[in-house]
């Protein structure tokens, strides 16, 4: 007979994988709502604000949820 297969390792590379993706979009979508505010709105304090956020809010955020 056919063993069952566990699916418990790709369940948790799935999770990985999607977790490690919207971490990735939530980062470029910071940077480019930054590089905008920066450019069209001629306000580079506010534009790097929103950047420095992209770069190490969603990294932080990865770091703290499971």
């Amino acid at each position: 007979m056919a063993e069952e297969f566990d699916e418990t390792a790709h369940r948790d590379t799935y999770r990985g994988f999607i977790k490690l993706t919207n971490t990735v979009l939530m980062s470029l979508i910071f940077i480019v709502v930054g590089m905008t505010i920066g450019l069209i709105g001629h306000s580079l304090s506010l534009g790097v604000i929103f950047i420095l956020l992209g770069i190490i809010g969603p990294a932080i955020w990865a770091l703290i949820t499971e």
